[in-house]
């Protein structure tokens, strides 16, 4: 008798196990993002609104969207359940960039929380904004001289020289300095 009722109880722990499991699966299918819902989170960050808005707005229907898996993509380290939103300006714009004019968004995909954004909002608020000095580029030169530009602003603007080294960041602003 006691080896029946040790058995029934294995068995009906297994069986809330298998049960426990399958829930579990099914709870973590229903929560997991789609691209697309990854891509409507990654559009309403402050920083997709204001590359959207940049240059008089006058960019935003040449730039481009893509939502990959993190092992898919060249900007982020990779790691399981996650989606990496990237935004681009297209050829269709006509503007020479150097491959940073554009945000890449890394999304959660089982709680939909924005986990890292590159730039980050204050690249697109301030044309000088900088955090090291490669984020600076040239304007090309003026009547007033050399500008320095973050690398969005310079390179949507049409400012930049991407030869110049003379630009530094100093106090998160790009400045004409010597190195």
């Amino acid at each position: 008798m006691k080896a029946r009722w040790h058995n029934s109880i294995s068995i009906m722990m297994a069986a809330g196990l298998t049960i426990a499991a399958v829930q579990a699966s099914a709870q973590t299918a229903e929560t997991k993002l789609t691209r697309k819902e990854a891509l409507v989170i990654a559009e309403s960050t402050e920083e997709a609104e204001l590359m959207y808005t940049m240059y008089d707005g006058r960019l935003e229907n040449c730039i481009e969207k893509e939502v990959v898996k993190p092992c898919e993509s060249d900007w982020v380290t990779c790691i399981e359940n996650a989606w990496v939103v990237q935004f681009t300006v297209g050829e269709i714009c006509g503007i020479e960039q150097d491959g940073r004019l554009g945000l890449t968004i890394l999304i959660d995909a089982l709680t939909g929380r924005v986990l890292s954004k590159f730039p980050e909002a204050d690249y697109f608020r301030g044309k000088r904004y900088c955090m090291d000095d490669s984020d600076c580029i040239c304007g090309r030169p003026t009547d007033q001289g050399s500008q320095c530009y973050n690398f969005i602003s310079a390179q949507v603007e049409g400012v930049s020289d991407f030869q110049c080294r003379a630009c530094r960041c100093v106090q998160n602003e790009c400045t004409v300095g010597t190195r």
